[in-house]
């Protein structure tokens, strides 16, 4: 019974943080601050760091230089917001409800674990249509 409680409360806390980044427009501000053109630069940070140059060009010797350390974190970065966006939208299509065993003993709103299309299609519209387009700029700025 206190793992059941355990699990509860551990898939409570998730459901919790994944709210917060909704209610804060991260995945939006996130996915535009990587992938889209800024007021500074009229190409992505994305596109600037994969069109310098290689990225296993810019060793030196043993050493790895500053701009490559910062060009290898800007990616892992990407990397990590990616897979975050990728659990995201698995948990607005609802899935992550029906992998839970706790699912249905807790208090949990049900609004917080059912579908949520209004907001699954807001990422999807930024990551695939007009004017930002990010998963189509991203596979052109590729290497």
């Amino acid at each position: 019974n206190s793992v059941n409680q355990s699990s509860s409360r551990v898939w409570s806390a998730k459901l919790d943080f994944m709210s917060k980044l909704r209610n804060s427009d991260f995945w939006r501000k996130h996915l535009l601050r990587f992938f889209a053109p800024s007021q500074l630069s009229s190409v992505s940070l994305f596109h600037g760091i994969v069109s310098t140059a290689n990225l296993y060009d810019q060793h030196q010797g043993n050493q790895i230089s500053p701009l490559l350390s910062r060009n290898i974190d800007v990616l892992h970065s990407i990397a990590w917001l990616l897979r975050g966006i990728a659990v995201e939208l698995h948990s607005l299509m609802g899935l992550s409800a029906s992998h839970s065993p706790c699912y249905v003993r807790t208090n949990i709103q049900p609004t917080t674990v059912a579908p949520q299309p209004r907001q699954c299609q807001k990422i999807l519209h930024i990551l695939f249509s007009n004017p930002h387009e990010v998963m189509l700029n991203a596979l052109i700025d590729l290497p």
